[in-house]
């Protein structure tokens, strides 16, 4: 078997008799199961990645409510009416 598409593996896109097919090749290929194992670890860095941006953008609204706080809509009763 030549070298399978295994990002159609990772994925779960390809029916079982292939996806078997791809697992016996893995048995056999040093090259193919280590570029699995990357697939594996670029998807864990890219779920990392997304909940940092998720953190960030919850850190720059507290930031934001803390530090820069929105006036009230209304004035205060007295103020400005000299």
């Amino acid at each position: 078997m030549s070298c399978p598409d295994l990002a159609r593996f990772f994925d779960g896109e390809l029916s079982d008799a292939e996806a078997e097919a791809v697992r016996q090749h893995l048995a056999t290929c040093e090259l193919c199961d280590a570029a699995l194992a990357m697939l594996f670890e670029l998807d864990v860095v890219g779920h990392r990645h997304n909940r940092l941006v998720e953190m960030e953008a919850e850190l720059r609204q507290l930031w934001r409510r803390k530090f820069n706080p929105t006036p009230p809509e209304e004035p205060w009763e007295g103020e400005g009416d000299e």
